[in-house]
């Protein structure tokens, strides 16, 4: 994902809509990167007067606001402990895999494990909500 101003993030192009919740590297990095691109959007929101950037174009903004809703609504659907629920907390408030393993008194490596089981998980509930989606939309002729 790359925007005016220098955001980069591998694997996002929300300019092109195109975010598939039941890909791992995409959630992956919604979750790890939230608290950057939030920042960032609003910078750009706060900033629109300035000569340095242009603002973000609104669509994106809410297209943005969007995907993290999706997102939070899968992660409640898929009711994780409260271990699980506080390390998508602290990641999604921009703590690094290192102090999310110091304020849990996890090691680094469970913390990498959870969060790869997170992810599977709700790559999972997203693509079980995009077949009952389907389902609902089509036309049964019988």
């Amino acid at each position: 994902m790359m925007w005016r101003g220098g955001l980069n993030i591998k694997g996002l192009n929300l300019i092109d809509r195109n975010l598939d919740l039941t890909n791992y590297d995409i959630v992956r990095n919604l979750i790890f990167k939230k608290n950057e691109i939030l920042s960032f959007m609003d910078s750009h929101e706060s900033n629109f007067l300035s000569h340095e950037s242009r603002p973000l174009d609104l669509s994106v903004r809410e297209y943005i606001l969007d995907i993290y809703s999706s997102l939070d609504y899968y992660i409640k659907i898929c009711e994780f402990n409260k271990e699980s629920s506080e390390i998508i907390r602290l990641l999604t408030n921009g703590m690094s895999i290192e102090d999310v393993s110091k304020t849990t008194k996890l090691e680094t490596r469970t913390i990498f494990n959870r969060v790869r089981r997170i992810v599977l998980k709700i790559n999972l509930i997203a693509e079980i909500e995009g077949c009952s989606e389907n389902e609902s939309t089509t036309t049964k002729w019988w």
